[in-house]
Protein backbone atom coordinates (compact mmCIF):
# COMPACT_ATOMS: atom_id res chain seq x y z
CA UNK A 1 0.00 0.00 0.00
CA UNK A 2 1.54 3.27 -1.23
CA UNK A 3 1.41 6.29 1.16
CA UNK A 4 -0.78 8.09 -1.21
CA UNK A 5 -3.32 5.05 -0.90
CA UNK A 6 -3.16 5.14 2.58
CA UNK A 7 -4.08 9.21 2.45
CA UNK A 8 -6.19 8.92 -0.13
CA UNK A 9 -8.35 7.07 2.81
CA UNK A 10 -11.05 8.98 4.11
CA UNK A 11 -10.81 8.70 8.05
CA UNK A 12 -8.25 9.78 9.97
CA UNK A 13 -7.39 9.40 13.53
CA UNK A 14 -9.32 12.21 15.44
CA UNK A 15 -7.29 15.37 15.61
CA UNK A 16 -4.40 13.65 13.10
CA UNK A 17 -4.44 15.14 9.58
CA UNK A 18 -1.90 12.33 8.59
CA UNK A 19 -2.55 9.43 10.24
CA UNK A 20 -5.10 6.86 9.05
CA UNK A 21 -7.78 4.84 11.05
CA UNK A 22 -7.67 1.74 11.14
CA UNK A 23 -10.81 0.07 9.72
CA UNK A 24 -12.98 -0.89 12.58
CA UNK A 25 -11.98 1.70 14.64
CA UNK A 26 -13.89 4.59 15.52
CA UNK A 27 -13.73 7.73 18.06
CA UNK A 28 -14.64 7.39 21.42
CA UNK A 29 -14.71 10.97 22.20
CA UNK A 30 -13.24 14.52 21.08
CA UNK A 31 -9.51 14.50 20.81
CA UNK A 32 -7.34 16.77 23.20
CA UNK A 33 -5.14 19.26 21.56
CA UNK A 34 -2.68 22.34 22.28
CA UNK A 35 0.18 24.15 20.89
CA UNK A 36 3.59 23.83 23.37
CA UNK A 37 6.53 26.36 22.81
CA UNK A 38 8.05 23.01 21.75
CA UNK A 39 5.14 21.65 19.63
CA UNK A 40 1.50 20.03 19.46
CA UNK A 41 0.46 18.04 21.68
CA UNK A 42 -2.74 15.26 20.58
CA UNK A 43 -4.44 12.90 22.77
CA UNK A 44 -7.45 10.92 21.90
CA UNK A 45 -9.00 7.43 21.85
CA UNK A 46 -10.70 4.65 20.14
CA UNK A 47 -12.62 1.38 20.27
CA UNK A 48 -13.96 -1.15 17.84
CA UNK A 49 -13.69 -4.32 16.24
CA UNK A 50 -9.77 -6.17 15.93
CA UNK A 51 -7.34 -7.35 18.49
CA UNK A 52 -3.84 -5.67 19.58
CA UNK A 53 -1.76 -8.16 17.13
CA UNK A 54 -4.05 -6.57 14.26
CA UNK A 55 -3.68 -2.86 15.54
CA UNK A 56 0.20 -3.25 15.76
CA UNK A 57 0.21 -4.80 12.05
CA UNK A 58 -1.81 -2.10 10.77
CA UNK A 59 -0.03 1.01 12.15
CA UNK A 60 3.52 -0.82 11.60
CA UNK A 61 3.03 -1.40 7.88
CA UNK A 62 0.79 2.40 7.24
CA UNK A 63 2.93 4.29 9.85
CA UNK A 64 6.03 3.93 8.10
CA UNK A 65 4.77 4.17 4.94
CA UNK A 66 4.00 7.51 6.02
CA UNK A 67 7.44 8.20 7.63
CA UNK A 68 6.93 7.51 11.04
CA UNK A 69 10.22 5.55 11.80
CA UNK A 70 9.82 2.89 14.40
CA UNK A 71 11.22 2.59 18.18
CA UNK A 72 9.25 -0.51 18.57
CA UNK A 73 5.84 -1.64 17.86
CA UNK A 74 3.86 1.30 19.90
CA UNK A 75 6.44 4.10 19.68
CA UNK A 76 7.07 5.82 16.36
CA UNK A 77 9.15 8.70 15.79
CA UNK A 78 8.88 11.66 12.72
CA UNK A 79 9.84 15.16 12.37
CA UNK A 80 10.57 16.16 16.00
CA UNK A 81 7.38 14.29 16.66
CA UNK A 82 6.85 11.50 19.14
CA UNK A 83 3.58 9.17 18.32
CA UNK A 84 3.01 6.81 21.06
CA UNK A 85 -0.46 3.85 20.83
CA UNK A 86 -1.46 2.57 23.83
CA UNK A 87 -3.39 -0.29 22.87
CA UNK A 88 -6.05 -2.85 24.91
CA UNK A 89 -8.27 -5.19 24.74
CA UNK A 90 -11.24 -4.92 27.43
CA UNK A 91 -13.67 -7.89 25.96
CA UNK A 92 -12.96 -10.69 23.38
CA UNK A 93 -13.16 -8.80 19.69
CA UNK A 94 -12.90 -5.45 20.77
CA UNK A 95 -10.00 -3.39 20.89
CA UNK A 96 -9.39 -0.17 22.35
CA UNK A 97 -6.70 2.28 21.14
CA UNK A 98 -4.79 6.25 22.70
CA UNK A 99 -3.16 7.91 20.56
CA UNK A 100 -0.51 10.73 21.99
CA UNK A 101 1.49 12.67 20.06
CA UNK A 102 3.96 15.37 21.71
CA UNK A 103 7.31 16.81 20.48
CA UNK A 104 10.32 14.39 21.07
CA UNK A 105 12.11 14.48 24.20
Amino acid sequence: MAAQTVLAATNFVPGFEDVPLMPGLSAIDEPMQFDSPGGRIIETQTAGRGSVSEVIAFYRETLAELGWKSLNSLIYDRQGERLTLSVGEPTSGRVEVRFSLAPKP
